[in-house]
């Protein structure tokens, strides 16, 4: 019986791990893949990394990074 689950569990997965929801939730040139793209900047300008929630701010932006990098979010080249 726990077999069968495992079984049915295994299959399940691998149907789920292989599809793109990124796409399908924040396709190309839409508002909210804009605003995630713009999301490390912004904090740059407000300059949110400094103060004592700096190191808090540091450590979010840097899962939003890994995050971006896993689901290949392409970003915009900065000319700066």
């Amino acid at each position: 019986m726990q077999s069968d689950y495992r079984g049915k569990f295994a299959e399940v997965y691998s149907k789920l791990s292989t599809q793109d929801y990124l796409h399908s939730h924040m396709p190309e040139g839409s508002e909210i893949r804009k605003a995630v793209t713009e999301i490390i900047r912004n904090v740059d300008k407000a300059r949110l990394y400094r103060g004592k929630g700096g190191e808090v701010m540091r450590g979010g932006v840097c899962h939003l990074i890994r995050a971006m990098a896993i689901s290949r979010i392409q970003l915009p080249i900065a000319n700066e």
